[in-house]
């Protein structure tokens, strides 16, 4: 009597949960197994057309690059990439770069006539420091 009233839904679960484990164990290993996986190569500090060029090779997607002021790298090389050098990713991955718009260039306030500390104030201001100290006591 209690399993006439509970057959339909013990049936549904079982019959849900073999669903479950069949796409699992054989529908996904199929799938996921056809696209090839292959390494993330190093891109900094390369050209950004040579990184274009890696890119397409291996059948990836740069989706986007932007630019960012970067000392140790000239403008137009590759600074930052997404995904990392060396990770196992498959065909057809998004990439993201971020290219050297090369050093950042300020123009340097004038600190003739002001004190020591007032120089270091202003330098900090504009992300600078305060270097060695000449004086020109004849000027």
């Amino acid at each position: 009597m209690i399993w006439k009233k509970y057959k339909k839904p013990v049936l549904f679960i079982i019959s849900f949960i073999a669903f479950i484990l069949l796409v699992d164990k054989i529908v996904m290993p199929f799938y996921v197994g056809a696209v090839k996986s292959i390494e993330m190569p190093d891109l900094i500090g390369k050209k950004i057309e040579d990184a274009k060029k890696i890119i397409d090779s291996l059948n990836l997607k740069l989706e986007s690059v932007t630019e960012r002021h970067d000392a140790r790298f000239p403008a137009g090389y590759v600074i930052i990439q997404n995904p990392r050098p060396g990770m196992k990713i498959k065909e057809g991955r998004r990439v993201y770069l971020v290219i050297s718009s090369g050093e950042q260039k300020i123009e340097v306030p004038s600190l003739i006539g002001k004190s020591v500390r007032d120089a270091k104030l202003t330098l900090e201001k504009y992300g600078l420091r305060l270097g060695d100290v000449q004086y020109d006591f004849f000027g």
